[in-house]
């Protein structure tokens, strides 16, 4: 049964959502400096021009007093008419940190108390009436008198700020001075505080992902890893403790998990066998021991006498054989991962092994049809260990084929793998015993001899393929009596 791990999902479910939120705070963060820094950018500009409109006014105020005729006329602002003249005349360079600024950018217009512009510094206004607009409307009534206005409708770029202040005699509100400053030449200032702005935004936000993914492939990655592997241990895989970096924290429990997967084997490895090992042994040994006890009568026929000996003789080989087998197969199973291998043609692994069985095919005059599809890559195995399961695969089939009868054994490639197929013409595999073969200990009785084998050679040839990554299948044929044995291993 798999592991399941749905806490290492949720955790990183939940590092995505954090970052998630974080992104979409810093998104708003980011919008909301960037309308602030607009919006105080243009207050700071405004609080500047209160102060020039004021003192405009009161300059204004004093050219006004030396001669009122009951209003405010151009007469008075002869002066303030000369000085703009010159202002704007000016050939100059004021460096303000990183930007530089070559001529006067604000615009003047005075108007009586009436609202009628008497004097501008664009002259295209004089004589206009701007008694409706905010600045000069708000102020004749005492007020604090600003506006914003579009110089081309559709352009918010072209807007122009408006200030004004009142032109006073006595207390008494007689015209306007309003001071003019087009936003598209504070925009610079606005532009190089927002690139400031959004680097640094950009920069912790670099700095928080840059932790975040830290975190993740330092801490995370290592632990969804472990679990990957601890779920592998559960579902009886034999795999090898993956690269976890060099995090302490998950090196430490990578080498935990890994002893503890060491014990727990080991203790269920040495009592599964140790079980199996006893009941498989009872009953050799119990057969040794009648044997013997029977030998022990003086008078016993020589016939018989050789009879029982030969019992004892086939008895011990069958238990020196489980041994033999059992050993073997411990020692695989004790392997995470193959400790040599060797560039070996598929083909030289199926000779070796008829080769080693050559004797048993002869007794019982049995054929072997080999046949091998071209062009079959080389495999990276161990050679020992593969050919021991085909001698398995070719015994299994000699055993359960009938004498002058042919086994197929065919070599070829599928789906990334070498395949070595063995067909025989046996009686099969009875439908209960299917999915059993491979088992530890279970085995068929032979229909030569009636007797049952190690019950090892099929799990042996299991774990050989496990070792390699590769598979194995043993299945009735189709079309005709006898098995289909497949062994595949990658290439």
């Amino acid at each position: 049964m798999r592991l399941k791990f749905p806490t290492m999902r949720i955790t990183l479910l939940v590092q995505l959502l954090v970052l998630g939120l974080i992104a979409t705070g810093f998104v708003l963060l980011g919008r909301q400096l960037l309308a602030d820094t607009e919006f105080e950018t243009f207050e700071a500009t405004e609080e500047c021009m209160i102060d020039l409109s004021q003192v405009l006014a009161a300059s204004i105020e004093v050219a006004v007093a030396r001669d009122f005729q009951g209003e405010v006329e151009s007469g008075h602002l002869a002066e303030l008419s000369e000085a703009m003249d010159r202002a704007h005349r000016k050939s100059f360079e004021s460096r303000i940190f990183k930007l530089t600024k070559t001529e006067v950018g604000v615009g003047v217009y005075v108007t009586n108390a009436d609202g009628m512009v008497v004097y501008g510094s664009d002259s295209s206004l004089v004589g206009k009436d701007f008694s409706a607009y905010n600045d000069v409307l708000k102020t004749l009534r005492g007020g604090y008198g600003a506006r914003s206005s579009r110089a081309v409708e559709n352009d918010p770029r072209s807007s122009v700020l408006y200030v004004a202040a009142p032109i006073q005699i006595d207390d008494k509100v007689v015209g306007v001075v309003t001071v003019s400053k087009a936003q598209s030449q504070v925009r610079p200032f606005i532009e190089r505080r927002v690139q400031r702005i959004t680097g640094s935004l950009m920069a912790i936000g670099a700095g928080v992902l840059s932790l975040s993914l830290a975190v993740f492939f330092w801490l995370l990655r290592p632990i969804r890893r472990l679990a990957d592997y601890a779920s592998a241990i559960g579902d009886g895989k034999r795999v090898a403790l993956p690269e976890i970096g060099k995090s302490r924290e998950a090196l430490s429990l990578g080498r935990a998990m890994e002893e503890m997967k060491t014990r727990l084997e080991g203790r269920r490895y040495v009592e599964r066998y140790v079980q199996t090992l006893t009941h498989e042994l009872k009953s050799p040994l119990a057969a040794i021991r009648g044997a013997g006890e029977l030998l022990e009568e003086p008078d016993m026929p020589t016939d018989q006498r050789e009879k029982f000996l030969q019992n004892i003789r086939r008895e011990t080989d069958r238990s020196q054989r489980i041994i033999e087998r059992l050993l073997q197969l411990s020692k695989l199973e004790s392997l995470d991962q193959l400790e040599t291998t060797q560039v070996v043609a598929p083909r030289q692994l199926v000779d070796e092994a008829l080769e080693e069985c050559a004797d048993r095919v002869a007794v019982k005059c049995l054929s072997i049809d080999v046949r091998e599809e071209p062009d079959l890559p080389a495999l990276q195995v161990d050679p020992l260990l593969v050919r021991s399961a085909l001698v398995n695969l070719l015994e299994n089939a000699i055993k359960f084929s009938p004498s002058d009868a042919a086994i197929e054994v065919q070599v070829g490639k599928k789906d990334g793998c070498v395949e070595f197929i063995f067909r025989d013409s046996g009686a099969g595999v009875p439908d209960y015993a299917i999915d059993r073969v491979f088992d530890h200990f279970y085995s068929l009785e032979g229909p030569d001899t009636g007797r049952k084998g190690s019950g090892l050679g099929l799990a042996m040839v299991r774990e050989v393929a496990s070792l390699h990554g590769g598979r194995t299948s043993l299945t009735n044929r189709k079309h005709a009596t006898g098995v289909v044995a497949v062994l595949a291993i990658p290439y």
